[in-house]
């Protein structure tokens, strides 16, 4: 760690991002205001001082900014924007993390944050991410983050299990984003033909190129039931669904008897005025075609609902990455919480280019 980084006083200038509307469909730019305010550094025992550097921007974020269940409270008005990150300890109050650590948790989108150290409950603590000197920083919000590298696992292996293998399809919408990337390749890994659901021809290539998929349409210019059925002509075995809406519709139109559904997202509702999340129209293939259904959420990296079984995942993904069998690409954005707003909308206009993450120095 830069040694300018320690802090050495009882305060520090600390500038957020800080929810302060509830927004109606798209985010607006006075949903969010950035403030600058004094952090008082005085330490309880147990707790660090961050500095962070780097938060992870995901479209769950927009699901957090609405008054709505979800498996996390919505982020009170008047609070610092919710957000997994990583950065260096500066201070500390903590014997097992010493200033100069890097740590990862739900630090917000903010410049500094002073959290619990290592505490059971990982929605209010950060704990120390191995092999930070030798991995890319951004790698823990990319391929080693639970809630990307841990959650494609889960809905490919442990939900789908069986029916992503030799002489089966798997289809994944979403699937050059951050986590349907690594779905789609665990597929390939598995044995399965994978065929991946996206919204650009550049997407394209890069399912065709870089993963490696065996198909790919994109859902603004292909007629979708008609290349699926092109390409899944013996209809489609397991589907990781990121996006819900008429993609998934078509899918769904196109799932073999006992299928299998991974249900990890909506994003293609998230914006939705009211709120609302209209169902599969065909929703009655569940019955008729013995279809399950589990939707899970980050965190969900095995049947535990554990986040630490993560660590058994890590060194799997790693090694996979070593033998070039699975590549994943970051979007990295500069610009701290000020930029936030206008990085967070990569996601909804489909702009991002792979795993969205922002710098915050």
């Amino acid at each position: 760690m830069n040694p300018a980084l320690e802090i050495k006083g009882n305060s520090v200038k600390n500038t957020q991002c800080v929810l302060v509307k509830r927004p109606v469909g798209d985010i607006k730019d006075d949903d969010l205001q950035v403030r600058e305010v004094t952090l008082d550094c005085t330490l309880q025992n147990g707790e660090v001082l961050v500095r962070i550097e780097i938060v992870s921007l995901d479209p769950t974020h927009r699901v957090w900014m609405s008054d709505i269940d979800s498996y996390l409270p919505a982020v009170k008005l008047g609070a610092v924007m919710r957000a997994g990150g990583a950065g260096y300890v500066v201070k500390s109050k903590d014997p097992k993390t010493p200033v100069g650590s890097y740590v990862g948790g739900l630090v917000g989108v903010q410049e500094y944050c002073i959290t619990k150290a290592n505490a059971k409950d990982i929605f209010s603590s950060v704990k120390v991410l191995p092999g930070s000197e030798s991995m890319p920083h951004s790698n823990f919000m990319s391929l080693l983050a639970p809630h990307i590298g841990g959650t494609a696992y889960t809905g490919t292996v442990d939900i789908c299990g069986k029916n992503v293998g030799p002489d089966k399809t798997y289809v994944v919408s979403g699937a050059s984003g951050a986590v349907g990337s690594l779905a789609g390749q665990l597929g390939k890994i598995r044995g399965a033909r994978v065929i991946g659901i996206v919204g650009s021809a550049e997407k394209v290539r890069r399912c065709l190129e870089d993963y490696k998929f065996d198909g790919a349409i994109n859902y603004k210019t292909d007629d979708i039931m008609a290349k699926l059925k092109e390409l899944a002509p013996n209809g489609v075995d397991a589907y990781y669904d990121n996006v819900g809406g008429k993609v998934s519709d078509a899918v769904w139109m196109n799932l073999n008897k006992y299928g299998k559904i991974a249900q990890c997202g909506l994003i293609s509702t998230y914006n939705s005025k009211d709120g609302a999340h209209e169902g599969p129209k065909a929703f009655g293939r569940i019955i008729s075609h013995r279809i399950t259904v589990q939707g899970f959420i980050a965190g969900d990296t095995g049947p535990e609902d554990n986040w630490e079984k993560f660590e058994t995942v890590a060194p799997k993904l790693i090694k996979w990455r070593m033998e070039g069998r699975m590549k994943f690409h970051e979007d990295i954005q500069k610009g701290g919480p000020a930029n936030y707003l206008n990085s967070l909308r990569r996601l909804f206009t489909g702009a991002n280019t792979g795993k969205l993450i922002l710098r915050m120095f």
